[in-house]
């Protein structure tokens, strides 16, 4: 059996069948996963592909194969607070594949987030998406939601990705609220600031966690999957909290 590069504290979820839901691994069943087409551990890297269609959350209408992080050698999940210590996730990957254009946008998918624990909208995320011009060069988004009762706000971070290039992300959210992050391709490097003022001034502190994967920024339309899909090869995720 495969040794994992990546620390397995983290659940997983798949576009594969729990009932009429998507299924979900705790941290210890993952370690032990085998021959599974969404998900697997190698020496060098872990690989997650969600098919389009498939298996959702009760929350969601698309697919994933994606982390959710824990705290080490527990079935409990690690959320915390942005003014709670400084709190930081990285991860190097190669994304293979992202699903089909849909309409007017191109195909994209999420590789990194920071999630609000009471299932709204997500604080940040990583998009992985397909340029239109030039097609065969790719991007990442940035996607920022500063204030708790708006929509997030879009930013192009990194522009004309080369199709299987390796690619660096990392995100920080510091004891005082301010957000950085940025991308690395090569030695190239294109950062982001952000701020959770409006965030910690909530009468009731918002616990956020971290996630990383796939997860599909297309609806799935059934269950019955097809070649459409999308794929990342995670190199390495690690995660600090201060």
């Amino acid at each position: 059996m495969a040794t994992s590069p990546i620390d397995l504290h983290w659940s997983l979820t798949t576009p594969e069948a729990d009932g009429d839901s998507a299924k979900t691994y705790t941290p210890s069943q993952v370690a032990a996963i085998t021959g599974n087409k969404y998900f697997e551990i190698t020496d060098s890297y872990l690989r997650f592909t969600a098919p389009v269609n498939g298996f959702t959350t009760a929350r969601s209408t698309k697919t994933r194969s994606e982390f959710r992080e824990y705290k080490p050698g527990t079935n409990q999940e690690w959320n915390w607070e942005a003014s709670g210590g400084t709190h930081a996730m990285g991860a190097s990957l190669v994304v293979n594949s992202v699903p089909d254009k849909v309409d007017t946008r191109e195909g994209s998918v999420y590789i990194g987030q920071i999630h609000v624990d009471n299932g709204e909208s997500p604080l940040f995320k990583f998009t992985y998406e397909k340029e239109r011009a030039p097609a065969t060069t790719y991007k990442v988004v940035a996607s920022f939601r500063a204030d708790p009762g708006k929509d997030p706000v879009n930013s192009d971070l990194f522009k004309g990705i080369a199709k299987g290039a390796r690619i660096q992300y990392y995100v920080k959210v510091s004891s005082t609220g301010k957000l950085t992050a940025y991308v690395q391709v090569g030695e190239v490097r294109e950062n982001f600031a952000g701020d959770l003022a409006l965030w910690l001034q909530q009468s009731t502190a918002p616990l956020f966690y971290f996630k990383a994967g796939v997860y599909n920024n297309s609806t799935a339309t059934s269950t019955v999957e097809d070649a459409n899909q999308s794929e990342a090869l995670f190199y390495k995720l690690t995660t600090t909290h201060a």
